[in-house]
């Protein structure tokens, strides 16, 4: 068929209205299609994945670095610095409201929305958990934290993987954020000697570095680079009595978790955690190395994403009875790797 002046210039309007030419850059907006995932576990959109109902994470969008190390991270919109992302019958994103404060809006969309620029940048986006107000002033490269938070980031930041997302893109826009953590996890395991229908309270007062020329230190926070999943700037103190956590044992025993600022252990007696009960102080765990000895059987100590259960029988007093250490967040219980 031959095309007529009249086609000719239809068909150069149809190609102009896809590529969004003559449009503000500012009015642009596209839809990111985001899949969150933690742990090596499957990745989702809708589900819940490996996330509770009262995790969230914070998502950086910076001006896209036309570099495979970008060093700059840019603030993208001032509404997308240090979004965040929360579960409430499947994700939902919430803006910044308060450029001042970095405060959110109160409600969140189902979708994430990248809008345009004047300049017409693209974006690259950094995600790190959990959400923190306080991250809105200091950037992803320096958020403050404390020793009790369960601290993680993408592991695509590192690599840039979700860069160059262009509003007036045509094509479906899309971000992976595979989610490492950064802490390692202490359980502490309960289980009475003589069920008899009663239960005991016990509380974790102390963590004590008993010796601080050797190979464990214990901190209690400092700065957290998302971009790189690192902990820098960090406080130390040869002693943590705050947030350490409790449970009631019953028959059915009892147990809790901690975070803890991953470390060496060198030596055996460097780290004692002191239980008391009813008032009472309970004899004290000494740590030695073989109970924080990875399978390989070289690696001695709190390692970052790794979990470690610490197994005691209660009477009257706490007897240590065996330990197990597997990644943080598998499903399945692994071996123990010695019962003392």
């Amino acid at each position: 068929m031959r095309l007529t002046r009249l086609h000719i210039a239809l068909l150069v309007l149809a190609v102009a209205g896809c590529s969004h030419s003559g449009l503000d850059p500012e009015s642009l907006q596209a839809v990111v299609d985001i899949h969150a995932s933690i742990d090596d576990k499957p990745i989702a959109t809708k589900a819940l994945v490996d996330f509770n109902t009262n995790d969230t994470y914070g998502i950086f969008t910076c001006i896209h670095e036309d570099t495979s190390s970008p060093s700059v991270f840019a603030q993208f919109r001032p509404s997308l610095w240090n979004a965040q992302a929360y579960v409430s019958g499947g994700w939902k994103y919430k803006n910044v409201s308060y450029y001042s404060t970095g405060e959110l809006y109160s409600t969140g969309s189902e979708k994430f929305i990248l809008m345009g620029r004047n300049d017409n940048a693209a974006a690259d986006l950094y995600a790190y958990s959990p959400w923190d107000q306080n991250a809105y002033a200091s950037g992803p490269t320096a958020i403050p934290f404390s020793r009790q938070t369960d601290l993680k980031y993408a592991e695509q930041n590192t690599a840039n993987e979700n860069q160059n997302l262009n509003p007036a893109s045509v094509a479906p826009l899309s971000a992976t954020f595979h989610f490492r953590r950064v802490m390692a996890y202490l359980v502490f395991d309960f289980t009475l000697d003589t069920p008899n229908n009663t239960t005991m309270q016990v509380n974790l007062v102390s963590i004590k570095d008993a010796d601080t020329s050797g190979g464990a230190v214990l901190y209690t926070g400092g700065k957290f680079n998302a971009i790189t999943g690192t902990l820098y700037d960090l406080n130390t103190a040869e002693e943590l009595t705050a947030n350490l956590g409790y449970c009631t044992v019953g028959d059915g025993g009892g147990s809790f978790g901690i975070c803890l600022v991953p470390t060496d252990v060198v030596a055996d007696d460097e780290l004692v955690f002191t239980f008391n009960s009813g008032g009472f102080k309970l004899p004290p765990f000494v740590l030695k190395m073989n109970q924080v000895r990875h399978s390989d059987g070289t690696t001695y100590g709190f390692k970052a994403g790794y979990k470690y259960t610490f197994h005691f029988h209660l009477d009257n007093y706490v007897r240590f009875s065996g330990f197990d250490i597997q990644p943080w967040g598998a499903e399945e219980d692994l071996p123990y790797h010695g019962v003392i």
